[in-house]
């Protein structure tokens, strides 16, 4: 087999998650691959330098700290107000163009419903369309 290939092979063969077959090639090729035998022992270190470091404690007011510094946290302008406003605005701008497109066409197209009285009809032309 091929470095390339063997080198794909090293992780999943220090984990042990290799078929019997795979195994046996890559043991076989670190035996006579002085390159490949050393990228397995760097990995060995590596894997077991990350399992010597010691994790720090997290500070039990670390969550505090950290909303404390929040830069949109002010009394004035809070993320729930933000979004109350863009949603009104989002509604206003749909009102506006709902308006737009209602008043550029024909009061037939809108109203043409069989179920409609033509009365009723007069009377929301009248409203809507002045």
């Amino acid at each position: 087999m091929k470095c390339s290939r063997i080198k794909s092979l090293l992780s999943p063969y220090r984990d042990g998650e290799l078929s019997s077959g795979e195994r046996e090639q890559v043991e076989q090729h670190i035996k006579e691959c002085e390159v490949c035998s050393r990228e397995l022992t760097e990995m060995g270190l590596v894997g077991t330098t990350l399992k010597e470091i010691k994790m720090a404690p997290v500070p039990s007011d670390m969550w505090e700290r950290v909303r404390s510094e929040w830069p949109w946290k002010t009394k004035s302008r809070t993320p729930g107000l933000i979004l109350r406003y863009a949603f009104l605005a989002l509604l206003v701008l749909g009102l506006i163009l709902l308006h737009v497109d209602l008043k550029n066409r024909k009061p037939s197209a809108l109203l043409d419903f069989p179920e409609v009285e033509n009365q009723f009809q007069e009377e929301v032309v009248e409203i809507y369309f002045g």
